[in-house]
């Protein structure tokens, strides 16, 4: 199913996960959280959320091609997000979306994989 983040209602239904890939760096940052939170909402306890793209770590891209791409889309909605920056919104939705894992693709992208707490609170990292 295809979803807008921007959309005014998600449609009701229920998901075991949901999959967002080359995303995060072309959303405006309040796209970001809103994805995040409706995630969260969707999600039950233990569902997951993949995110798929470039991010940067520490400040840090990852490749020089990944600078040089970061560049071209700094405008006031684009840019490369830092994972640290994605943790806390994640954790504060109220639903605890925990960052589980951190795997690296091919083309100097990664995958984020965020869990919904089993409980609010808890800490995976």
């Amino acid at each position: 199913m295809a979803l807008d983040v921007g959309q005014r209602d998600w449609p009701a239904c229920t998901a075991d996960a949901i999959f967002s890939a080359n995303t995060f760096h072309i959303m405006s940052w309040a796209e970001v959280v809103m994805l995040l939170q409706r995630a969260a909402q969707l999600l039950p306890t233990a569902g997951v959320l993949a995110i798929y793209g470039p991010f940067q770590y520490a400040g840090q891209h990852t490749s020089v091609s990944n600078r040089q791409f970061d560049l071209m889309l700094q405008r006031p909605r684009s840019a490369f997000r830092h994972t640290g920056c994605i943790r806390g919104p994640a954790r504060r939705t109220g639903r605890g979306l925990l960052l589980e894992a951190d795997h690296a693709m091919p083309a100097n992208n990664r995958v984020l994989v965020l869990r919904k707490a089993v409980r609010p609170g808890a800490c995976l990292r």
